[in-house]
């Protein structure tokens, strides 16, 4: 009996629930951060400091990955190294805005053990 959280290895990981739950996810988060963030940058002096500069960089950043899950999540067939691909991007995309090192772990991607190589992102 395969656990209920198995990533088969295949070409078409968009049908696969723990994908896709992950993949709404991040959606979700990314969409409750810009909310803030756009609140938080309405309320302030735009001309006042570099924080207000790293939250805009911050705002764009989500505004442009949530619009780039949101057409992965729609998509009828994504191939598994593609997704990987651009999680890999938005972790180093947020990276930048972080001074921890481990969020700079490189996981890599293997093709015959997605669920690892996803769950560690």
């Amino acid at each position: 009996e395969l656990e209920s959280d198995f990533i088969p290895t295949c070409l078409n990981i968009s049908k696969i629930s723990t994908i896709r739950s992950f993949l709404e996810e991040i959606i979700f988060s990314i969409n409750q951060h810009k909310k803030v963030l756009s609140n938080v940058f309405k309320g302030i002096d735009q001309t006042k400091n570099t924080l207000d500069f790293s939250t805009f960089l911050s705002l764009n950043l989500l505004k442009k990955w949530y619009l780039i899950f949101s057409h992965l999540s729609k998509k009828d067939k994504i191939h598994p190294e593609f997704l990987y691909e651009k999680f890999l991007e938005f972790q180093g995309e947020l990276a930048a805005f972080s001074n921890e090192e481990s969020f700079l772990d490189f996981i890599p991607y293997k093709h015959d053990n997605l669920y690892n190589t996803f769950l560690n992102m």
